[in-house]
């Protein structure tokens, strides 16, 4: 049933053929032309595509995980199922042929594509964090120029009292 929604809302493509199956596809197909409801058959497209298939699993892919791993040094985490995705959907769609060099070519590529742009947020991530330290910065020296004249205020108060108080006792003496 969730097969032939999805089929009725899209277009078979090659990674449709090969995340389903030729068969699912086929029989979801064939559902959605007896309940009419104008639906394009797309029994052709589905066997076209069915036999020009690349690889028909993902353990056919000619470059492992493990290969991905060594490249990133030892790195192991979701980058590595994204990468691994991406170069799966790229030689089922056709756009590079099932060849380890090739593949491994295409993850260099991804890998220097990803690592800008991580550097790229990094980067900005810490001009983030630079500007908040500056403001921070800022605020605190406001907050100390104001204690600070206060307590220069508070001293002027008392030599200005101690003042007084010597020109009282001044002028009680000369009396």
């Amino acid at each position: 049933i969730e097969m032939v929604k999805l089929l009725k809302d899209t277009t078979v493509t090659p990674m449709l053929v090969f995340k389903y199956g030729e068969k699912a596809l086929t029989s979801s197909n064939q559902i959605l032309v007896t309940e009419g409801n104008k639906y394009k058959n797309q029994l052709k497209q589905i066997k076209k595509i069915a036999t020009k298939l690349p690889i028909n699993d993902e353990k056919e892919l000619k470059f492992k995980a493990i290969e991905l791993i060594e490249m990133m040094k030892g790195y192991q985490g979701p980058k590595i199922g994204e990468i691994m995705n991406i170069l799966l959907e790229k030689v089922i769609n056709g756009d590079i042929a099932n060849n380890n060099s090739l593949i491994r070519q295409e993850a260099l590529k991804l890998l220097s594509t990803t690592h800008n742009i991580e550097k790229k947020e990094v980067e900005k991530e810490a001009e983030k964090i630079v500007e908040e330290v500056e403001d921070k910065k800022e605020e605190v020296e406001k907050q100390e120029d104001e204690e600070t004249k206060e307590v220069i205020e508070k001293a002027e108060e008392i030599v200005e009292e101690i003042n007084e108080e010597i020109s009282e006792e001044t002028n009680t003496e000369s009396k």
